[in-house]
């Protein structure tokens, strides 16, 4: 029985060039996620505002009425619905881990106002509004940047191949 053995610095090679291509493979993916999540920050966040504005707005001002209640209800728990939505988004685009079980689902709570209170004491819940109120103007400005950018440097690459143009119709011509 023979024992062949890879030399350490072959072995340290070939595990350089592993590394070399996860990392590249993982940088290119990120980056794209990064650039995806910047452009889609826009539309989820104006959907997030409105879907958080006109429904707390809609329940506050029914409230009154008994009928609001229900229409809180619902609308808190889109929040926290479009919250789990953003966090998986956020998890697959950005590669980063987070948790996936929501706080404060333990124990089941009986009847509506014991569920509707609860929810109301979850900091989760309001700390997701704010993050549905905030989303559109950050999503605007990542948004604007990430296109802007995109087509400054596309043009700054292509200006050396535009120059070469304008001196050849200059030489035709002129």
């Amino acid at each position: 029985m023979t024992v062949t053995s890879i030399s350490p610095q072959l072995k340290q090679s070939n595990e350089v060039k592993d590394m070399d291509n996860h990392v590249n493979t993982s940088a290119k993916k990120s980056s794209m996620g990064n650039f995806v999540f910047l452009i889609i920050s826009f539309p989820l966040g104006l959907f997030y505002l409105l879907i958080t504005v006109i429904g707390f707005s809609l329940g506050v001002g029914t409230l009154v009425i008994w009928v609001g209640l229900p229409i809180l209800f619902i609308t808190l728990l889109c929040i926290r619905g479009m919250a789990e939505v953003e966090r998986r988004v956020v998890s697959n685009l950005l590669r980063m881990p987070m948790r996936y079980q929501l706080p404060g689902q333990r124990e089941p709570a009986r009847g509506f106002l014991r569920r509707f209170g609860r929810i109301l004491k979850d900091p989760y819940t309001w700390t997701s509004m704010i993050y549905m109120l905030l989303k559109l103007p950050l999503g605007i400005i990542s948004f604007t940047l990430a296109i802007t950018l995109s087509v400054l440097s596309f043009a700054t690459t292509l200006l050396p191949l535009a120059y070469l143009i304008n001196l050849f119709v200059t030489l035709r011509i002129g």
